[in-house]
């Protein structure tokens, strides 16, 4: 007669322990969905920590949780909240006064900025696209340049254009300072980058100093409005999209090397320093010519 052997059962203590195993596995990868907000539950896989890396320099695009996911999603309902009450309380209509006192002594001045911006953008697209970096063309200095070609188009909103650029110049200003060109793959993409942020930069000074534009008017109500765009850019839309495509864009998701001194809050002391330090700085200047 052949004997069986017996059943092996699991004592109570044992299936505790793989049970909790489980869990502790579920949440230290951040796949447990009830435990999830929804900005970390658009993809699970990004990590909660750096990836391991051989590089002695560190990859800007490797994208990970460096802030708490409650904490980056608090931010983003902060950020809608704010840029509701100030779209309910600002007075619109001083955006769109001084469209039509601008003078163009200059018209060609104008006409190489175009052409040169124009022809920068567009190289800038093609790279992005044949090397599948679309995601990269919401990078806030490509938002920039592309405002900034707005604004030497005749129509209504050329102003205001005008004034978002001059207010946002410190986005070309920083990526000049502190370029990451490591990534690129030609010269010429690595020219492009140059050309494209001197440009976006230059562009306000050069009309103001050719006669062809007045200067930024009712400069705190333009620092307010570019200060909002650039925290809704920044903390709604860049976030989702990095998080979505697990892309560090603008470092909106993990900090530059020289911000992790900022700690957790580096992104909003960067926003402050940026909109209301550097962009006033700047626009003194240029209302000053």
């Amino acid at each position: 007669m052949i004997r069986r052997p017996p059943r092996s059962t699991l004592s109570s203590s044992s299936a505790a322990s793989d049970v909790y195993k489980r869990q502790v596995s579920t949440q230290s990868t951040g796949h447990s969905s009830w435990r999830m907000g929804w900005l970390e539950a658009m993809n699970p896989r990004l990590p909660r920590q750096a990836p391991p890396t051989t590089s002695a320099k560190p990859d800007l695009k490797l994208a990970y949780w460096y802030l708490a996911p409650q904490q980056v999603e608090a931010e983003w309902w902060l950020c809608i909240l704010l840029s509701g009450v100030y779209g309910w309380m600002a007075d619109w209509g001083v955006y769109a006064q001084g469209a039509d006192t601008v003078r163009t002594e200059r018209p060609w001045v104008d006409g190489l900025l175009l052409l040169a911006l124009t022809g920068s953008y567009g190289l800038m697209i093609w790279h992005k696209l044949v090397r599948g970096g679309a995601r990269y063309l919401l990078q806030p200095c490509h938002m920039v340049t592309l405002l900034a070609i707005l604004s030497l188009v005749p129509w209504p909103g050329s102003q205001l254009c005008f004034s978002l650029t001059a207010c946002l110049a410190y986005n070309p200003l920083l990526a000049l300072l502190f370029p990451e060109t490591g990534s690129y793959r030609s010269l010429l993409e690595v020219w492009n980058y140059w050309v494209e942020h001197l440009l976006i930069l230059s562009m306000p000074f050069i009309r103001v100093l050719a006669g062809n534009h007045p200067g930024v008017r009712h400069t705190m109500s333009q620092l307010r409005l570019a200060g909002m765009v650039a925290m809704v850019w920044h903390f709604t839309l860049l976030t989702v999209v990095s998080i979505k495509t697990g892309s560090n864009i603008n470092m909106v998701l993990v900090p530059h090397r020289t911000m992790l001194v900022l700690g957790r809050g580096y992104r909003v002391f960067m926003w402050w320093l940026c909109s209301w330090c550097i962009a006033p700085v700047l626009l003194l200047a240029l209302n000053s010519i």
